[in-house]
């Protein structure tokens, strides 16, 4: 995988020194408002519920990603051809169920969500844990930055990009864009990676999560081009159906 796990950001993206990622979290948190109406303690258990499920989502996420390593690993010390053959398709219908599970947890924030949207259309009301204070945008965003995730780990690099778009545009997050520069590095366009890590570094330049992005821009500057086909299928091309050849040669020059 080419991406970072993710850190659930504060308000604006501003964090404390001391933060440690979402799942290790227990705080009951309380609810600053500007709003004094009888909608406010609906919109705070709204929004409380669907931090409680993000941070969940978070944890799980890391499990399933070292469930697919330890997986993977198994697979190719398998001796037997036919062996690892059925430890695959089943890894595979494992591991559709198991981002099922996580899919189906993001629904159910977004509609925790939703109904907070409904209650609070200004995002007035912001919700204070030990990890920092979250308003509905925030949230909103880190859908969008797990649902990302989520097509990253199974290879949907199209999807993680679109996912990730959606959340900057909703809110600028410095994790979200070192994703999304990930996500770019690995469908090998590396103008538009480099410009999503020097966004991520403007926006948090002096942690590591900078240090990371400073190496992957270094490593995009020095970028060249190079053949990622298959070299066994351009020989046949160019021995059955040379014409074809150079097209597939320059379609996969990358």
């Amino acid at each position: 995988m080419c991406g970072r796990s993710l850190r659930l950001p504060a308000v604006g993206g501003v964090r404390q020194e001391n933060e440690g990622p979402q799942a290790s979290l227990r705080g009951e948190g309380r609810l600053e408002t500007k709003r004094g109406t009888n909608e406010v303690p609906e919109v705070r258990v709204c929004l409380k519920r669907a931090f409680i499920i993000l941070r969940g989502v978070e944890k799980d996420l890391e499990g399933w990603r070292a469930h697919l390593r330890t997986m993977a690993q198994s697979i190719e010390e398998t001796p037997g051809f036919g062996e690892a053959m059925i430890k695959g398709i089943a890894g595979r219908f494992s591991a559709r169920r198991e981002k099922g599970e996580l899919s189906t947890n993001l629904d159910l924030a977004s509609r925790e969500l939703e109904t907070a949207s409904r209650l609070d259309r200004d995002s007035c009301t912001v919700l204070e844990v030990e990890e920092g204070r979250f308003n509905r945008e925030v949230l909103e965003a880190m859908v969008d930055v797990f649902r990302g995730d989520l097509e990253f780990t199974s290879r949907n690099i199209q999807g993680a990009i679109r996912y990730y778009e959606e959340s900057a545009g909703k809110i600028e997050l410095p994790d979200t864009f070192f994703n999304l520069g990930a996500a770019y590095e690995c469908e090998f366009q590396p103008a538009k990676a480099l410009e999503a890590f020097e966004k991520c570094m403007r926006l948090e330049p002096d942690t590591e999560l900078a240090v990371e992005a400073l190496r992957r821009i270094e490593r995009l500057r020095n970028y060249r081009k190079r053949f990622r086909g298959s070299w066994l299928v351009l020989y046949i091309l160019i021995g059955l159906f040379f014409p074809a050849a150079p097209f597939y040669y320059w379609s996969k020059l990358k």
